[in-house]
């Protein structure tokens, strides 16, 4: 079985990250128990605290590199590896400062190899048996693309 596992949220802590930056921009701490979207503007700051967090996170290498893993996550990986099953990480790219680098590093320190590592910013792209993804937006879409088209009603 081919499993595709989204990055952030999935695989590593990107959340305890941005609360990191965030307080650091707006003095304000948060814990991840108050991220209860993944657009976190929509819980936890308003949007130009959002671009003044991603442009600290763009700007300042290093960030996603250091990210923390999700606890048992990679364990869970290694576990499906060995079941004979294709684990692919497929995540959004950033396209500003050292993000995407930075993520490609942190999956193969990791055991991912170079063809098992998907940027893109539609996942409904990347042919697999099953997606793991904490945003139901990229769930939703990518089931809708995956499924073959019902059959025709009988008698057409």
């Amino acid at each position: 079985m081919k499993l595709l596992l989204d990055v952030d949220g999935v695989l590593a802590d990107c959340a305890q990250m941005y609360l990191t930056v965030l307080e650091s921009v707006t003095g304000r701490k948060h814990s991840q128990d108050e991220v209860t979207h993944f657009a976190f503007e929509r819980c936890i700051c308003d949007e130009d605290e959002n671009r003044a967090v991603w442009a600290r996170i763009h700007a300042t290498p290093g960030l996603v590199a250091s990210l923390a893993e999700i606890p048992g996550a990679l364990v869970e990986v290694e576990r499906l590896r060995s079941a004979g099953h294709r684990v692919v990480a497929v995540t959004s790219p950033q396209l500003k400062g050292t993000w995407t680098q930075e993520r490609v590093e942190w999956l193969l320190a990791r055991g991912f190899e170079p063809k098992d590592i998907v940027q893109t910013y539609d996942k409904t792209h990347v042919a697999g048996d099953v997606l793991v993804d904490d945003g139901l937006h990229n769930l939703k879409a990518w089931s809708e693309a995956s499924s073959p088209p019902p059959p025709p009603p009988p008698g057409t």
